[in-house]
């Protein structure tokens, strides 16, 4: 079962990023999805996270949360402010047998 996220919006938006988010350090592991203007997110929609990041590359096992930053209504993109930023709790990631795939990252 892959970990996921529910995200429901009161408007759609154009500009929506979700990212993993070390639990403990606070540092962003990997951005999971952005939005474009083709592929705007909805009302509400489910999105669920394969292990991997950008690049395929399976995150190692341990705490994190998810950070999804969603731009506002009729807002300047270029502006951090334009954005709303939801942070869920925390959430483990493990692996069975404590094995990652060969192509892991380390943790540092």
């Amino acid at each position: 079962m892959f970990p996921g996220v529910w995200i429901a919006l009161f408007v759609q938006t154009r500009n929506l990023s979700i990212y993993i988010v070390d639990a403990d350090s606070g540092k962003e592991v990997a951005k999971s999805w952005q939005t474009t203007s083709d592929a705007v997110w909805g009302r509400a929609s489910n999105w669920y996270w394969d292990g991997s990041d950008a690049n395929k590359t399976f995150i190692p096992a341990g705490s994190y949360i998810w950070r999804v930053k969603a731009q506002k209504l009729n807002a300047d993109p270029s502006k951090e402010e334009s954005f709303d930023v939801y942070e869920t709790g925390k959430w483990v990631l493990e692996y069975s047998n404590s094995t990652v795939g060969s192509n892991a990252t380390s943790q540092s």
